[in-house]
């Protein structure tokens, strides 16, 4: 789960899902602080001013600005299913078709 008010004037990111597909370690550097960089695709509803995409953050944005959703089972979705949920939030405008799908994929 996202849930960051957006990176400029005008977004609203709460709400949205972020997919994570890999997590590379940091190296202690003065960007990512030595928490990483987490790889995945970010799905953000209709009006956010954000567009759903594959892309990263810092390890330590994330933590400040979401969470783990509990019980969802890695894995329960290919990277395809997530790409189509583009189309589902964005287009369709029904992000709680997303979040039905991830709920039905936790325990």
């Amino acid at each position: 789960m996202f849930d960051h008010p957006g990176f400029q004037p005008g977004q609203d990111g709460r709400g949205s899902v972020f997919f994570v597909t890999d997590f590379m370690p940091g190296d202690g550097g003065n960007h990512d602080g030595g928490a990483g960089i987490v790889n995945g695709y970010g799905i953000y509803p209709a009006g956010s001013g954000l567009c759903s995409e594959h892309g990263s953050m810092y390890a330590s944005q994330l933590k400040r600005w979401g969470g783990r959703v509990d019980g969802y089972q890695a894995g329960s979705h290919t990277f395809r299913d997530v790409m189509d949920f583009d189309t589902v939030a964005d287009r369709d405008n029904d992000i709680e078709a997303v979040w039905a799908s991830v709920a039905r994929a936790s325990r």
